[in-house]
Order: structure tokens, then C-alpha cells, then sequence
């Protein structure tokens, strides 16, 4: 059995700090998609339907590694520097860019779906809480196992329910999105 370490002070602000930094992150990527969809508001809403529902196959298809192309990421781990500094200054820079989901791997598609149906079909406030509830999740794994009294099991076992939702993941999102932005 691993030994039980005792949570710091210094893990919870590291870990607070790195919410604090996806979050802000994942809220500026947000005001871009908000000007993206000005942008496209003057398009009719079956175009922009239609848009979204094409460019949603689409990203399937590449995500299911279809026609030979790769979605936009990259496949980068956090660099050594930053693990190795452990203070809260180096997390929440760290954050910064992890939370926009633009400069490190993302291991499925529903990212992508998100963006193009809110940039397409939601308005200004469901942009901004997407953006804010992506900074989010991907903040408090972190913050989680920060806490964690056991982190390599809670490693395990966030790893195990990340491999049973990825492949689901995608095609849940777009179907919510369907839904959701659909006018009935």
C-alpha cells in the first residue's frame, strides 16, 4: 500500500491557483468565440445550423482519425520547469494556457464540437458559462488530486474514467448541442 501523505498549504494554493488560471483562460478563449458569433449572427439560422452540423461531422471524422487529418493541439506535457517549481505563480501561468485547450492535448473532440455550436446557435451568457465551466473542469482534477490523500490512486482512477467517457464523449456533447440550441 502507498504511503498516506499529508495535504499542505502549499498544495491547495498551488491547486486553487491552477482552477484560477483555467478558468481565466478558458474565459478568454470564450470573448473570441463571443466575437466569432457576432460575427456570424447576421447569417440566417439555417445556415448557421447547417454550418455546424457539417463542421460537427467533420470533427467526428478527424477525431476518428478519418481522411488522414488531426484536429488542432498539441500533444505537449507540462514542461518540467513549472512541475518543478511548485508555487502557486507557476501553476496559475501554467493554467493560463491549459484552460484555453488551445496549446496542450485535448484527448477528445468535444472541445471542438462545443465551439463550433456556440460560436453558431447559443448567445453571449451561454458562451461565457461554457467558457467558465471548461476552465473549470479542467482546473479541479488537479485541485482533486492535490487534495487527495492517495494521489496515485486517485490518478488511476481518474484515468480509468477518463478512457470509459473519451470515446462517448464527443457524440454525447453534439447531441446535447442538438438539442440544446435547436429551436423547437
Amino acid at each position: 500500500m502507498p504511503p498516506v501523505r499529508r495535504r499542505s498549504t502549499s498544495d491547495r494554493a498551488i491547486g486553487l491557483a491552477f482552477v484560477g488560471g483555467a478558468v481565466t483562460g478558458a474565459l478568454a478563449v470564450a470573448l473570441v468565440v463571443v466575437l466569432i458569433a457576432g460575427l456570424l449572427s447576421p447569417l440566417p439560422a439555417g445556415v448557421r445550423y447547417g454550418l455546424a452540423i457539417a463542421l460537427s461531422v467533420t470533427v467526428l471524422a478527424v477525431d476518428r482519425e478519418i481522411g488522414g487529418l488531426r484536429l488542432p493541439q498539441s500533444r505537449r506535457q507540462i514542461p518540467p520547469q513549472v512541475v518543478a517549481a511548485r508555487r502557486p505563480s507557476s501553476a496559475w501561468r501554467f493554467a493560463l494556457v491549459y484552460g484555453t485547450g488551445l496549446f496542450t492535448y485535448l484527448p477528445t473532440a468535444a472541445p471542438h464540437l462545443l465551439v463550433i455550436w456556440l460560436a453558431l446557435v447559443t448567445t453571449t451568457p451561454t458562451i461565457l458559462l461554457a467558457g467558465a465551466a471548461f476552465g473549470v473542469g479542467r482546473g479541479v482534477p488537479l485541485l482533486a488530486r492535490a487534495l487527495s490523500f492517495d494521489r496515485v490512486s486517485f490518478q488511476r482512477a481518474l484515468e480509468r474514467t477518463a478512457d470509459l467517457m473519451r470515446p462517448v464523449a464527443a457524440p454525447a456533447l453534439l447531441v446535447l448541442c442538438g438539442f440544446v440550441g435547436w429551436p423547437f
